[in-house]
């Protein structure tokens, strides 16, 4: 469904982003479907600390990355799964290397461009880490500029979303409002969760989108697979 041919690393993250856009009502079934439900379970389950809540669905993006990835990697090859295909291959989408994701998570920058060597490689322990240094050999750092880029855009997403509900909220009663989100106390709050919940939805079918395309490109670079698959 995309043609395959060298390209430089930022051509290859835009085609990522055209991607998202094209499959954009899959991509984003199945975002809200994961992602929402969970959110609103740890909100209610952490009802006191909402910012545990927020804390969490924030560590689950590789979770939530895998199932976008299922959807694409088959997208690309003409064949959209539809919700219930992809909810019901859950087993293969979260196998294996889910804990391994989850851990290393805070500290992998490229992790939307080397989830596929778990995911759709299945390749684990000594060869995914001699797999994932060759394919970062040149791709690193477009990666990593990668996660840079969508981590500033989902926040001024959610900065943008907090200031058009301010401009929805009368001055007196934003001005209290203010007053108490700064207690101590209370320094996060539900709305502020549901406001990143937001954000993140919007943004990750992108950011996941363009990392596939990034290991698509390296791969096209690295074994010649557009002559290949040809």
């Amino acid at each position: 469904a995309i043609v395959l041919r060298p390209r430089q690393g930022w051509e290859a993250v835009d085609l990522g982003f055209r991607m998202a856009a094209h499959w954009a009502r899959p991509l984003w079934a199945v975002c809200i479907t994961v992602v929402w439900p969970l959110a609103l379970a740890l909100s209610i389950a952490l009802a006191s600390s909402p910012w545990l809540a927020a804390l969490l669905i924030w560590w689950l993006k590789p979770l939530y990355d895998r199932f976008l990835l299922h959807v694409l990697s088959r997208a690309v090859f003409g064949a959209v799964p539809t919700l219930p295909q992809t909810l019901g291959a859950w087993r293969e989408i979260l196998q294996p290397g889910l804990p391994h994701s989850l851990l290393t998570r805070f500290v992998d920058f490229a992790r939307a461009f080397t989830l596929p060597v778990l995911q759709l490689e299945r390749q684990t322990g000594k060869a995914a880490r001699a797999r994932r240094k060759l394919l970062k050999q040149r791709a690193g750092a477009h990666a990593s500029g990668l996660t840079l880029i969508c981590l500033h855009l989902e926040a001024i997403v959610a900065l943008g979303l907090i200031a058009a509900a301010s401009l929805l909220v009368p001055d007196a009663q934003m001005s209290a409002d203010s007053a108490e989100a700064w207690q101590v106390d209370q320094w996060w709050q539900w709305s502020d969760t549901l406001v990143y919940v937001l954000a993140l939805t919007l943004m990750e079918p992108f950011y996941v989108a363009a990392g596939f395309a990034l290991y698509l490109n390296r791969r096209v670079t690295l074994e010649g697979w557009d002559v290949e698959l040809a």
